[in-house]
């Protein structure tokens, strides 16, 4: 405690208030008591008095105490002023449980503190009574604002500041939720020199305090970030104090100091806010430069927070247009990298600052330049290219022009060459600047282009926030007409059970497509997305149509309108059109099965019927799908009757879209009674017609297919193609129709266990018939369908036509294409019939003569397969990764989303594959390598560590000459997916190195550890192992590594301890001698530098901005 020194007539007892720390309460109060009847007496305190007042009211937290002081003290205020004042703040920081007493006294302490007026007469105990207010939050304003009056009487008073710096700092560090009134405080004093001297010292004192104080910090950070939002120019002023705030541990100071420089840049240094003349505006203009590239040095942070708080920083200072083009164009790169970071608070900054960024580039380059839209990289090459060509001829006229001058003969025709010389050189100026313009526009688009893929892998995170996100900018984009968004816009196709997303998805769709006051645009737009969506796409796309007319976002006139376009007559040159509507009836009538009205169903018969004649193909696969989903079965027996004459009228048609009209009629015998027999009476028609011998069905009531037609197509290898098609197609459809029969077997059995008796269970009750109906579900598969069945005829058929292509130089046919699908859907059937002929299967697709597209259905087939018999399949999926280098795009493509579907579900296991995978992150086709990004991206979100682990198998089986620059090309490409937590790796692989290995697989060792992201604390691993790898380093190369492996650990910001360790390990690999254990005890200090850990940090990118930010730039 410190003397009164301006209130001599009471002086504080130090040495009487330590002793009284060690009496009884009861004590000190009989001593209270003593003191008021002295007090009644002489009406004036003494030191003695006072002291033991003031500690009682200050420790005794006791209710007898409390009501003691009001009775006896607190009524004494009209003698004792300002000392029963101190004392009833002191009381209303007391008893914090008893709320009730502790209101009733802040609004005692309220009315006390108003109606006294002289507090910087009383020095320090006037300057603790007012900050007795500044430790909690002040709600009431006329409280703020006597205060803040107040405070501005004290600090007038220049001999106290020194005391009330070093009080306001203590509450800072202290007390919490203080920094409103201390900012507060500092904003409104009016004494510039007072809040300059005390933030520096602030400043200097968060420096000084440990990174695991950070609550204090916390408090310290939003006092800076509060007073630097109304007095940027202090701070400016003393700018290289908090500057040294990014070589701080701790993130809060980081972030302090982004804020202070966005408050000096938008506040300070803003040309729309402040006037400034020519020589002014140069400076500034540097000096936002050098902020600028402080702010944006730190989006590379070490901590997600700090990163997170630099991006907001940096948009808040592009929305003011203070960044100039050239200098976002140079964080761009940063920004785009910071859209993968690790932590989904960063990657949301990111694209939001990517949102912020595209706004002001649309204003410079879409506004600036009068367009309406953003323009195709291929016109901005097109534009910079007229632009160079004019520059030149411009040039050349120049060169003339000097020329002509130089030969004048008069001075009028000097004259006048000269303001021809000016004009053209202004002209010059023109296009030059516009060619900076344009070469920017170029950039910007082109950055634009390789960030559009990050965004697109955020929609498969199992984030949330990063869907939303995600949606949000690649519909941002598209609205603005950047290139190749359309694409973004189908990935946005994502299926999810999450009803959130699809809400999204659903209004990000609704604004973009569908809100139009013209009702046939929404319909134009729906059948443009249906045209250019993959199958894939396709699929969710309607799902989704489907959601928005359920949500009623899709009117039901516009719904009619589609119907009404879709009756009326096309001519033959409209097939197109009518083909579009088709596919969109379907889509928005599919699952509404309550605007399918009876009018509308007699339609569809009569357009069915008109198909007879002549068939439009989409039109007739188009109107079975929407089939598929009526209730009424008599209605879907009728319709499949029609649709089975047209495939009968039209067997043998070249055309080949007969065969997915085929598949999806022949799904609807699924709804029928006996569906079997529907099966078999349909492939006897057909092999009738085929091979025009056997007998035919017995003609009956049922039959359907008695009607000719006038149409003769005798190609009999497209028939006989046909109709391996059908019975294949059947065979799936029977196993597909047996599996359903025995999951309704079980759902029954489950229902009937609930209900038996116990008599029931004794004699075995459903269960034992259970077991009979599936024996007898199998027999009949086995026995029925496949060895006395019909397709026992058609396998031999099938293998001896997919022999034919065994033999060199013959040309694949539409009937080898129909025999190898149906070879793989009998092998379905029966998991014997699957071993036999698997072999045959691998080498059609590895057969010269299959195609891709005969190859790409093979390995979709064997997919189905694996998911069918895994045990006999299994052991053959390892040569579907020589799929992945056939030269065939959609080969390798298609092996590639198989493998990735396979190894992502578990299915199958690899260790040295996974390399085969990561040779396509650098394939030549665009479309590979974003496969094989997803694959690796959803690999390391399902386990971060397993690339990582199988990384010592992996160097194993590449160590030999053929494989050795191909694991460097893997190694590479797979970097930035291996997991940062190296050390349990780093020990494995040096340990390997004391093996008898070969040259190869040392090399693969020490160039995987070259190029692993290094720590701090493998600089001990590696010294503490080199004896293990000693002899290696006569090898040049792997000096080489290991000077690499140096240099990375120099980087990490050492402490001490480890800085000398590997100083020592420098030494002994430059020397190439035995370790010696030359460290003598272990450095004590396990606080490191932190100025160098930070600055390490941040030199990459600091040296990349340098040459930018040292000029001065024109904006």
């Amino acid at each position: 405690m410190n003397e009164l020194s301006e209130y001599p007539s009471v002086q504080f007892d130090n040495s009487l208030y330590n002793s009284l720390k060690t009496k009884d309460s009861r004590l000190i109060l009989r001593q209270m008591r003593s003191a008021i009847e002295e007090f009644n007496q002489n009406k004036h305190f003494d030191s003695e008095t006072f002291t033991i007042l003031y500690y009682g009211i200050q420790q005794l937290q006791k209710d007898d105490i409390l009501e003691f002081l009001e009775k006896e003290v607190l009524k004494r205020q009209d003698v004792l002023e300002f000392e029963i004042l101190q004392m009833k703040f002191l009381q209303a920081t007391l008893d914090d449980q008893n709320k009730n007493r502790k209101e009733h006294l802040y609004q005692l302490q309220k009315e006390t503190l108003i109606s006294f007026d002289q507090y910087d007469k009383h020095g320090q105990m006037g300057i603790e009574t007012i900050l007795q207010f500044y430790k909690t939050k002040i709600k009431e304003n006329d409280i703020k604002q006597y205060l803040q009056n107040q405070a501005k009487k004290i600090i007038r008073k220049e001999n106290l500041h020194n005391y009330i710096k070093n009080r306001l700092i203590q509450i800072v560090f202290n007390s919490e939720d203080c920094d409103q009134q201390i900012s507060d405080l500092l904003i409104y004093c009016e004494n510039t020199a007072f809040v300059t001297q005390f933030i520096t010292i602030l400043a200097q004192h968060s420096l000084e305090i440990l990174q695991n104080e950070s609550n204090q910090l916390k408090q310290v950070s939003k006092v800076f970030e509060r007073v630097s939002a109304q007095l940027p120019n202090l701070f400016n002023q003393n700018l290289p104090v908090f500057l040294q705030f990014y070589d701080s541990e701790c993130y809060c100071l980081r972030n302090a100091i982004n804020t202070i420089i966005t408050n000096i840049l938008t506040e300070h240094l803003n040309p729309s806010k402040v006037e400034q003349d020519v020589e002014m505006k140069e400076n500034q203009l540097n000096q936002r430069l050098f902020l600028i590239q402080k702010l944006s040095s730190r989006i590379i942070d070490k901590n997600a927070y700090a990163r997170v708080h630099t991006l907001k920083m940096l948009r808040v200072v592009c929305s003011q247009n203070l960044i100039p083009p050239n200098v976002q164009l140079m964080m761009f790169p940063l920004v785009i990298a910071r859209v993968q970071d690790v932590s989904s608070m960063v990657r949301k900054a990111a694209l939001a600052f990517v949102k912020q960024i595209t706004k002001f580039m649309k204003n410079l380059f879409v506004d600036g330049l009068q367009m309406q839209n953003f323009m195709k990289i291929a016109d901005i090459q097109e534009q910079n290219q007229y632009l160079g060509n004019e520059i030149h001829k411009t040039l050349i006229a120049i060169d003339q022009i000097l020329e002509d001058k130089a030969n004048a003969q008069t001075e009028a025709e000097f004259k006048e060459l000269e303001d021809e010389e000016n004009l053209v050189v202004s002209n010059l100026r023109e296009k030059k600047k516009l060619q900076q313009v344009f070469i920017q526009y170029q950039e910007f688009m082109e950055l634009l282009q390789k960030l559009l893929p990050n965004i697109e892998l955020l929609l498969n995170s199992k984030c949330i926030t990063d869907i939303y996100k995600a949606i949000s900018l690649i519909s941002f984009l598209f609205k603005q007409k950047i290139e190749n968004t359309d694409v973004g816009i189908m990935k946005m196709l994502i299926h999810s059970n999450n009803p959130q997303i699809v809400n999204k998805l659903a209004k990000k769709f609704y604004m973009l497509f569908i809100e139009n006051d013209n009702e046939q645009v929404p319909i134009n737009n729906l059948i443009h997305l249906l045209k250019i969506s993959s199958s894939k796409e396709q699929i969710y796309l309607e799902e989704l149509i489907r959601y928005m007319i359920k949500q009623k976002m899709i009117q039901e006139s516009t719904i009619e309108i589609v119907w009404t376009n879709f009756i009326r007559n096309y001519t033959a040159n409209q097939h197109e059109q009518l083909n579009q509507y088709s596919k969109l009836v379907r889509v928005t009538l599919g699952q509404q099965s309550n605007l399918l009205t009876r009018m509308k169903l007699d339609q569809i018969s009569k357009i069915i019927e008109g198909q007879k004649k002549e068939v439009n193909w989409i039109t007739v696969i188009e109107l079975a799908k929407l089939i598929y989903y009526l209730e009424d079965k008599v209605l879907v027996k009728k319709y499949f009757q029609q649709f089975s004459l047209i495939l009968y009228f039209y067997f043998g048609t070249p055309n080949n879209l007969w065969f997915v009209a085929c598949q999806e009629i022949l799904n609807l015998i699924q709804f029928l009674p006996v569906p079997e027999s529907i099966y078999d009476y349909i492939i006897k028609k057909f092999s009738f017609k085929v091979f025009q011998m056997g007998m035919t069905p017995k003609r009956s009531t049922q039959d359907f297919l008695e009607e000719e037609s006038t149409l003769v197509f005798n190609n009999q290898c497209i028939q006989l193609s046909q109709l391996l098609f059908i019975v294949g197609q059947s065979a799936l459809a029977i196993i597909l129709h047996i599996d359903e029969i025995e999951n309704q077997l079980t759902h029954l059995r489950n229902v009937e266990e609930a209900k038996e008796n116990e008599l029931d269970k004794i004699q075995g009750g459903c269960e034992e018939e259970y077991e009979y109906n599936c024996v007898y579900l199998q027999t009949l598969c086995k026995y029925s369908v496949i060895q006395k069945g019909f397709y026992q005829n058609f396998a031999p058929i099938v293998l001896e036509i997919l022999t034919e292509i065994e033999e060199e130089n013959v040309q694949l046919s539409i009937l080898h294409k129909s025999a190898g699908l149906c070879l793989c859907k009998f092998m379905c059937l029966s998991e014997q019939f699957c071993e036999e002929h698997i072999e045959k299967v691998f080498r059609l697709i590895q057969n010269p003569n299959s195609d891709g597209i005969f190859k790409n259905n093979l390995i979709v087939a064997i997919g189905d397969l694996l998911h069918r018999w895994p045990n006999t399949v299994t052991s053959y999926c390892r040569q579907l990764f020589d799929g992945l280098n056939n030269q065939d795009f959609i080969v390798k493509k298609t092996s590639l989303n198989m493998l990735s579907h396979l190894i992502l579900n578990d299915m199958i296991k690899i260790k040295r594959e996974i390399t085969d995978i990561a040779m396509l992150l650098t394939d030549p086709d665009e479309n590979i390598q974003q496969s094989a990004k997803r694959f690796f991206f959803q690999i390391q979100k399902k386990d971060s560590r397993r690339i990582l682990n199988s990384l010592p198998d992996i160097i194993f089986s590449m160590s030999n000459e053929e494989s050795h620059d191909k694991y460097k090309m893997f190694l590479m490409n797979t970097l930035k997916y291996l997991d940062k937590q190296t050390e349990q790796l780093v020990e494995k692989l040096l340990k390997r190195l004391k093996e008898n290995i070969n040259e190869f697989e040392v090399q693969n060792i020490v160039f995987t550890l070259s190029k692993l992201q290094m720590k701090e604390s493998l600089a001990r691993k590696f010294y503490e192992c080199y004896p293990y790898y000693q002899e290696r380093l006569e090898n040049p190369q792997i000096k080489e590594y290991f000077q690499v492996i140096i240099q990375k650990l120099m980087k990490c910001g050492l402490n001490q301890e480890n800085k000398q360790i590997l100083l020592e390990f420098e030494e002994l690999l430059n020397r190439g001698e035995t370790k010696r254990r030359v460290l003598g005890s272990k450095n004590k200090s396990q606080k490191s530098t932190r100025s160098h850990t930070n600055s390490q940090r941040s030199i990459g990118y600091t040296n990349i901005l340098d040459q930018l930010y040292t000029q001065s730039t024109e904006f």
